[in-house]
Protein backbone atom coordinates (compact mmCIF):
# COMPACT_ATOMS: atom_id res chain seq x y z
CA UNK A 1 0.00 0.00 0.00
CA UNK A 2 1.33 3.47 -0.85
CA UNK A 3 2.49 5.34 1.81
CA UNK A 4 3.61 8.55 -0.16
CA UNK A 5 2.17 10.65 -2.96
CA UNK A 6 3.61 13.02 -5.29
CA UNK A 7 3.14 14.82 -8.59
CA UNK A 8 -0.36 15.45 -7.98
CA UNK A 9 -2.48 18.06 -8.60
CA UNK A 10 -4.58 20.05 -5.75
CA UNK A 11 -7.63 21.11 -6.59
CA UNK A 12 -8.87 22.17 -3.12
CA UNK A 13 -7.21 22.19 0.29
CA UNK A 14 -9.67 22.27 3.43
CA UNK A 15 -8.51 22.31 7.14
CA UNK A 16 -10.70 20.60 9.28
CA UNK A 17 -11.50 19.57 12.98
CA UNK A 18 -12.12 16.05 12.09
CA UNK A 19 -9.98 14.72 9.10
CA UNK A 20 -10.80 11.30 7.59
CA UNK A 21 -7.51 9.83 8.29
CA UNK A 22 -6.27 11.46 11.45
CA UNK A 23 -2.62 10.11 11.13
CA UNK A 24 -2.10 11.60 7.73
CA UNK A 25 0.36 14.60 6.83
CA UNK A 26 1.17 16.71 4.36
CA UNK A 27 4.11 18.93 3.35
CA UNK A 28 3.03 22.27 1.64
CA UNK A 29 6.18 24.07 -0.08
CA UNK A 30 6.04 27.63 -1.53
CA UNK A 31 7.79 28.35 -4.71
CA UNK A 32 10.66 30.94 -4.34
CA UNK A 33 10.41 33.72 -6.02
CA UNK A 34 13.51 36.00 -5.45
CA UNK A 35 16.61 36.40 -7.49
CA UNK A 36 18.07 32.95 -7.80
CA UNK A 37 21.67 32.73 -6.11
CA UNK A 38 24.35 33.64 -8.76
CA UNK A 39 22.28 36.69 -9.50
CA UNK A 40 22.61 37.78 -6.01
CA UNK A 41 25.99 36.65 -5.17
CA UNK A 42 27.78 36.84 -8.58
CA UNK A 43 28.02 40.17 -10.87
CA UNK A 44 26.96 39.73 -14.75
CA UNK A 45 30.96 40.02 -15.47
CA UNK A 46 31.87 37.17 -12.97
CA UNK A 47 29.29 34.84 -14.18
CA UNK A 48 30.59 35.28 -17.43
CA UNK A 49 34.25 34.43 -16.84
CA UNK A 50 33.04 31.22 -14.35
CA UNK A 51 31.02 30.10 -17.87
CA UNK A 52 34.37 30.90 -19.71
CA UNK A 53 36.26 28.25 -17.26
CA UNK A 54 33.01 25.77 -17.18
CA UNK A 55 32.87 26.71 -13.24
CA UNK A 56 29.14 27.93 -14.47
CA UNK A 57 26.77 26.69 -17.17
CA UNK A 58 26.75 28.75 -20.84
CA UNK A 59 24.68 30.93 -19.81
CA UNK A 60 26.12 31.76 -16.23
CA UNK A 61 23.35 30.19 -14.56
CA UNK A 62 24.44 27.90 -11.41
CA UNK A 63 28.05 28.91 -10.67
CA UNK A 64 29.65 27.01 -8.57
CA UNK A 65 32.87 28.03 -7.49
CA UNK A 66 33.06 26.65 -3.69
CA UNK A 67 31.11 24.24 -1.42
CA UNK A 68 28.56 27.12 -0.46
CA UNK A 69 27.99 27.15 -4.31
CA UNK A 70 27.11 23.81 -4.67
CA UNK A 71 24.74 23.33 -1.80
CA UNK A 72 23.03 26.63 -3.40
CA UNK A 73 23.12 25.13 -7.24
CA UNK A 74 21.57 21.95 -5.20
CA UNK A 75 18.66 23.73 -3.72
CA UNK A 76 18.05 26.20 -7.17
CA UNK A 77 17.89 23.06 -9.19
CA UNK A 78 14.16 23.82 -9.59
CA UNK A 79 14.74 27.15 -11.28
CA UNK A 80 16.78 25.43 -14.36
CA UNK A 81 15.44 25.83 -17.83
CA UNK A 82 16.82 22.68 -18.66
CA UNK A 83 16.94 20.57 -14.87
CA UNK A 84 18.94 17.65 -16.73
CA UNK A 85 21.16 19.89 -17.91
CA UNK A 86 21.64 21.21 -14.67
CA UNK A 87 22.05 18.08 -12.53
CA UNK A 88 24.67 17.82 -15.06
CA UNK A 89 26.73 20.24 -14.59
CA UNK A 90 26.04 19.98 -10.51
CA UNK A 91 27.34 16.58 -10.72
CA UNK A 92 30.56 17.44 -12.52
CA UNK A 93 31.10 20.26 -10.62
CA UNK A 94 31.35 18.34 -7.50
CA UNK A 95 33.26 16.06 -8.55
CA UNK A 96 35.55 18.82 -9.51
CA UNK A 97 35.52 19.98 -5.75
CA UNK A 98 35.50 16.79 -4.47
CA UNK A 99 32.18 17.06 -2.74
CA UNK A 100 29.68 14.59 -3.94
CA UNK A 101 28.98 13.72 -1.01
CA UNK A 102 26.43 17.14 -0.82
CA UNK A 103 24.64 15.80 -3.24
CA UNK A 104 20.99 14.55 -2.72
CA UNK A 105 21.22 10.73 -2.17
CA UNK A 106 20.66 9.22 -5.67
CA UNK A 107 22.26 11.94 -7.89
CA UNK A 108 25.61 9.30 -7.69
CA UNK A 109 26.19 5.84 -7.79
CA UNK A 110 27.46 4.56 -4.07
CA UNK A 111 29.77 2.02 -5.96
CA UNK A 112 31.70 4.95 -7.76
CA UNK A 113 32.53 6.56 -3.90
CA UNK A 114 30.61 9.24 -1.70
CA UNK A 115 33.13 11.56 -2.32
CA UNK A 116 34.47 11.16 1.58
CA UNK A 117 36.89 7.89 0.77
CA UNK A 118 39.78 9.25 -1.32
CA UNK A 119 41.13 6.14 -2.07
CA UNK A 120 37.38 4.59 -3.23
CA UNK A 121 36.01 5.28 -6.47
CA UNK A 122 35.49 8.95 -6.65
CA UNK A 123 38.59 10.52 -6.34
CA UNK A 124 39.04 14.03 -4.28
CA UNK A 125 41.48 16.55 -5.85
CA UNK A 126 45.18 17.25 -4.24
CA UNK A 127 43.96 19.72 -1.30
CA UNK A 128 47.14 22.14 -2.53
CA UNK A 129 46.01 22.22 -6.02
CA UNK A 130 42.30 22.68 -4.91
CA UNK A 131 44.07 25.64 -2.77
CA UNK A 132 45.78 27.50 -5.67
CA UNK A 133 42.72 27.14 -8.15
CA UNK A 134 40.66 28.67 -5.08
CA UNK A 135 42.84 31.25 -4.63
CA UNK A 136 42.98 32.23 -8.21
CA UNK A 137 39.59 32.46 -8.86
CA UNK A 138 39.19 34.61 -5.69
CA UNK A 139 42.44 37.25 -6.86
CA UNK A 140 40.24 37.07 -10.67
CA UNK A 141 37.37 37.88 -8.82
CA UNK A 142 38.14 40.78 -6.54
CA UNK A 143 40.07 42.11 -9.42
CA UNK A 144 37.30 42.14 -11.45
CA UNK A 145 35.37 43.48 -8.52
CA UNK A 146 37.35 46.42 -7.91
CA UNK A 147 37.26 46.96 -11.54
CA UNK A 148 33.36 47.15 -11.48
CA UNK A 149 33.28 49.34 -8.41
CA UNK A 150 36.29 51.73 -9.93
CA UNK A 151 33.65 51.90 -13.11
CA UNK A 152 30.77 52.70 -10.73
CA UNK A 153 32.56 54.94 -9.08
CA UNK A 154 33.68 57.26 -12.32
CA UNK A 155 30.17 56.64 -13.74
CA UNK A 156 28.77 58.61 -10.51
CA UNK A 157 31.50 60.97 -10.29
CA UNK A 158 30.87 61.83 -14.54
CA UNK A 159 27.51 62.36 -13.47
CA UNK A 160 28.30 64.41 -10.57
CA UNK A 161 30.26 67.33 -13.32
CA UNK A 162 28.95 69.66 -15.09
CA UNK A 163 29.01 69.89 -19.26
CA UNK A 164 31.86 71.88 -18.74
CA UNK A 165 33.68 69.56 -16.65
CA UNK A 166 33.18 66.55 -19.06
CA UNK A 167 34.01 68.22 -22.07
CA UNK A 168 37.31 69.62 -20.42
CA UNK A 169 38.12 65.98 -19.30
CA UNK A 170 37.46 64.52 -22.61
CA UNK A 171 40.16 67.33 -24.56
CA UNK A 172 42.77 65.59 -21.90
CA UNK A 173 45.17 63.42 -23.34
CA UNK A 174 46.98 62.67 -20.54
CA UNK A 175 45.66 59.70 -18.17
CA UNK A 176 47.11 60.70 -15.24
CA UNK A 177 45.92 64.47 -15.56
CA UNK A 178 42.91 63.03 -15.82
CA UNK A 179 42.96 60.70 -12.26
CA UNK A 180 44.69 64.07 -10.92
CA UNK A 181 41.01 66.04 -11.96
CA UNK A 182 38.70 63.60 -11.46
CA UNK A 183 40.19 63.12 -7.61
CA UNK A 184 39.62 67.07 -7.21
CA UNK A 185 36.93 68.51 -5.48
CA UNK A 186 33.64 70.25 -6.77
CA UNK A 187 35.15 73.55 -6.17
CA UNK A 188 38.59 73.19 -7.58
CA UNK A 189 37.33 71.05 -10.49
CA UNK A 190 35.44 74.35 -10.98
CA UNK A 191 38.17 76.66 -10.18
CA UNK A 192 40.19 74.83 -12.72
CA UNK A 193 37.77 74.92 -15.73
CA UNK A 194 37.33 78.48 -15.56
CA UNK A 195 40.84 79.18 -15.44
CA UNK A 196 41.27 77.07 -18.53
CA UNK A 197 38.30 78.88 -20.03
CA UNK A 198 39.56 82.23 -19.65
CA UNK A 199 42.92 81.51 -21.67
CA UNK A 200 41.59 79.26 -24.41
CA UNK A 201 40.80 80.87 -27.71
CA UNK A 202 37.12 80.25 -28.99
CA UNK A 203 34.95 80.53 -32.30
CA UNK A 204 31.24 81.02 -32.63
CA UNK A 205 30.19 79.40 -35.89
CA UNK A 206 26.07 79.02 -36.58
CA UNK A 207 25.56 79.91 -33.09
CA UNK A 208 28.12 77.51 -31.17
CA UNK A 209 31.08 77.66 -29.46
CA UNK A 210 34.21 75.84 -30.59
CA UNK A 211 37.00 75.71 -28.42
CA UNK A 212 41.00 75.47 -29.04
CA UNK A 213 41.37 72.69 -26.33
CA UNK A 214 38.83 70.84 -27.81
CA UNK A 215 39.71 70.43 -31.45
CA UNK A 216 43.59 71.04 -31.26
CA UNK A 217 45.77 73.45 -32.45
CA UNK A 218 45.66 72.83 -36.31
CA UNK A 219 42.03 72.16 -36.47
CA UNK A 220 41.42 75.58 -35.05
CA UNK A 221 43.86 77.38 -37.15
CA UNK A 222 42.05 75.67 -40.27
CA UNK A 223 38.78 76.52 -39.01
CA UNK A 224 39.73 80.36 -37.58
CA UNK A 225 40.68 81.00 -41.55
CA UNK A 226 37.93 79.78 -42.61
CA UNK A 227 35.84 82.10 -40.51
CA UNK A 228 38.04 84.99 -41.22
CA UNK A 229 37.19 84.18 -45.18
CA UNK A 230 33.99 83.66 -44.74
CA UNK A 231 33.19 86.79 -42.59
CA UNK A 232 35.15 88.73 -44.99
CA UNK A 233 33.32 87.66 -48.20
CA UNK A 234 30.13 88.92 -46.24
CA UNK A 235 31.63 92.18 -46.10
CA UNK A 236 33.04 92.90 -49.42
CA UNK A 237 29.13 91.70 -50.87
CA UNK A 238 27.38 93.63 -47.87
CA UNK A 239 29.66 96.98 -48.76
CA UNK A 240 29.14 96.42 -52.21
CA UNK A 241 25.09 96.34 -51.83
CA UNK A 242 25.18 99.36 -49.74
CA UNK A 243 27.26 101.08 -52.59
CA UNK A 244 24.58 100.26 -55.13
CA UNK A 245 21.97 101.25 -52.53
CA UNK A 246 23.44 104.69 -52.16
CA UNK A 247 24.00 105.00 -55.76
CA UNK A 248 19.86 104.68 -56.30
CA UNK A 249 19.18 106.87 -53.51
CA UNK A 250 21.45 109.67 -54.91
CA UNK A 251 19.53 109.23 -58.36
CA UNK A 252 16.50 109.38 -56.78
CA UNK A 253 17.47 112.28 -54.56
CA UNK A 254 18.43 113.69 -57.51
CA UNK A 255 15.21 113.23 -59.36
CA UNK A 256 12.46 113.83 -56.80
CA UNK A 257 13.96 116.01 -54.40
CA UNK A 258 16.39 118.23 -56.90
CA UNK A 259 15.61 121.65 -55.48
CA UNK A 260 15.54 120.64 -51.99
CA UNK A 261 19.01 122.02 -50.31
CA UNK A 262 22.02 120.20 -49.92
CA UNK A 263 23.82 117.81 -52.15
CA UNK A 264 22.98 114.59 -53.51
CA UNK A 265 24.98 112.30 -51.19
CA UNK A 266 23.55 114.05 -48.00
CA UNK A 267 19.75 113.98 -49.62
CA UNK A 268 20.54 109.95 -50.09
CA UNK A 269 21.85 109.80 -46.19
CA UNK A 270 18.51 110.87 -45.09
CA UNK A 271 16.92 108.34 -47.58
CA UNK A 272 18.72 105.76 -46.24
CA UNK A 273 17.82 107.09 -42.66
CA UNK A 274 14.22 106.71 -43.40
CA UNK A 275 14.46 103.53 -44.96
CA UNK A 276 15.34 102.26 -41.45
CA UNK A 277 11.97 103.44 -39.81
CA UNK A 278 8.70 103.06 -38.47
CA UNK A 279 6.50 103.07 -42.00
CA UNK A 280 4.09 105.23 -40.65
CA UNK A 281 7.04 107.84 -39.69
CA UNK A 282 8.75 107.41 -42.89
CA UNK A 283 5.66 107.56 -45.21
CA UNK A 284 4.92 111.05 -43.11
CA UNK A 285 8.57 112.18 -43.66
CA UNK A 286 8.64 111.18 -47.64
CA UNK A 287 5.19 113.50 -47.61
CA UNK A 288 7.04 116.46 -45.81
CA UNK A 289 9.70 116.09 -48.53
CA UNK A 290 7.82 115.84 -51.38
CA UNK A 291 5.57 118.62 -50.39
CA UNK A 292 9.12 120.67 -49.15
CA UNK A 293 9.82 119.98 -53.14
CA UNK A 294 6.33 121.23 -54.50
CA UNK A 295 7.38 124.18 -52.65
CA UNK A 296 10.94 124.50 -53.42
CA UNK A 297 10.02 124.46 -56.79
CA UNK A 298 7.36 126.98 -57.12
CA UNK A 299 9.43 129.48 -55.58
CA UNK A 300 12.00 128.84 -58.46
CA UNK A 301 9.05 129.82 -60.89
CA UNK A 302 8.15 132.31 -58.90
CA UNK A 303 11.84 133.88 -58.76
CA UNK A 304 11.88 133.10 -62.35
CA UNK A 305 8.60 135.46 -62.87
CA UNK A 306 8.95 137.85 -60.28
CA UNK A 307 12.53 138.91 -61.49
CA UNK A 308 11.01 140.68 -65.08
CA UNK A 309 12.09 137.21 -66.90
CA UNK A 310 9.45 137.51 -69.99
CA UNK A 311 7.76 133.61 -71.22
CA UNK A 312 5.94 132.90 -74.36
CA UNK A 313 2.43 133.77 -73.85
CA UNK A 314 1.49 130.10 -74.71
CA UNK A 315 4.10 128.44 -72.69
CA UNK A 316 2.71 127.05 -69.01
CA UNK A 317 5.20 129.92 -67.26
CA UNK A 318 3.11 132.78 -69.63
CA UNK A 319 0.09 131.23 -68.80
CA UNK A 320 0.67 131.29 -64.97
CA UNK A 321 2.06 134.86 -65.68
CA UNK A 322 -1.51 136.00 -67.24
CA UNK A 323 -3.78 134.31 -64.67
CA UNK A 324 -1.15 135.87 -61.84
CA UNK A 325 -1.45 138.99 -62.76
CA UNK A 326 -5.55 138.83 -63.25
CA UNK A 327 -5.80 138.19 -59.50
CA UNK A 328 -3.44 140.47 -58.62
CA UNK A 329 -5.84 143.27 -60.71
CA UNK A 330 -8.92 141.66 -59.55
CA UNK A 331 -8.09 141.26 -55.83
CA UNK A 332 -5.90 143.97 -55.27
CA UNK A 333 -3.42 141.63 -53.91
CA UNK A 334 0.71 141.06 -54.08
CA UNK A 335 2.16 139.42 -57.54
CA UNK A 336 3.63 136.68 -55.42
CA UNK A 337 0.04 135.85 -53.75
CA UNK A 338 -1.57 136.25 -56.48
CA UNK A 339 0.89 133.50 -58.43
CA UNK A 340 0.25 131.13 -54.95
CA UNK A 341 -3.04 131.26 -55.56
CA UNK A 342 -3.05 131.05 -59.40
CA UNK A 343 -0.81 127.62 -58.33
CA UNK A 344 -3.20 126.38 -56.71
CA UNK A 345 -6.45 126.81 -59.18
CA UNK A 346 -3.66 124.88 -61.80
CA UNK A 347 -2.23 121.95 -59.97
CA UNK A 348 -1.69 120.50 -63.71
CA UNK A 349 -0.11 123.81 -64.84
CA UNK A 350 2.01 123.93 -61.77
CA UNK A 351 3.31 120.04 -62.15
CA UNK A 352 4.50 120.45 -65.66
CA UNK A 353 6.39 123.73 -65.16
CA UNK A 354 8.13 122.18 -61.95
CA UNK A 355 8.92 119.03 -64.29
CA UNK A 356 10.12 121.96 -66.58
CA UNK A 357 12.45 123.15 -63.54
CA UNK A 358 13.49 120.29 -62.58
CA UNK A 359 14.61 119.45 -66.01
CA UNK A 360 16.52 122.86 -66.33
CA UNK A 361 18.52 121.81 -62.97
Amino acid sequence: MATKLSNMKLAELSLVDNPANKSATVSIFKRDTSDPYWKRSFTAEQREQAASSGAAMHDGSFPIISAGDLKNAVHAIGRADNPEAAKKHIISRAKALGHTDLLPDGWVSKSAGDGTNPDHGEQRMDPELQKKIDAAVATAIAAVTKRAEAAETKAADLLKMSKEEREHLDAMKDDEAKKEFMAMSPEDRKKKVSKAAESDEVLKVDGNEIRKSAVGDATFSVLKSQQAAITKQADDLKKAKDETEFERLKKRATDEFGHLPGTPEAKAGVLKAMGNMDEDVRKNLDHLLKTAEKIAASAFVMKGSLDGTTHDVESPEGKLDKRAKEIEKAEGISLAKAYDKAMVENPALYDEIAKRAATAQ
